[in-house]
């Protein structure tokens, strides 16, 4: 099941994939970025033998967007309350 825990790692090694962060800004020597990349991408996938199922980055920024939704409405809704 996913956790907001593990949408959290998720997210964070989605966001160490980018390209740019991946590389350095392409300061990074390619070597080193295919290694790091294949460390990522084993983290993902250990993740996902957690989660008991694959895991996309759509869902990954699915569950965010939901999650920055509901604060978005609670946050309203406490003010309305004040």
């Amino acid at each position: 099941m996913l956790t907001p825990e593990l949408i959290d790692k998720f997210s964070s090694i989605a966001n160490q994939l980018n390209p740019e962060n991946l590389s350095c800004d392409g300061e990074m020597p390619m070597h080193l970025v295919r290694k790091r990349a294949k460390k990522l991408h084993a983290e993902w996938a250990a993740l996902e033998k957690q989660a008991g199922r694959t895991v996309t980055e759509e869902d990954v920024y699915s569950y965010e967007e939901k999650v920055k939704a509901y604060d978005a409405l609670h946050i309203r809704v406490s003010r309305d309350n004040i």
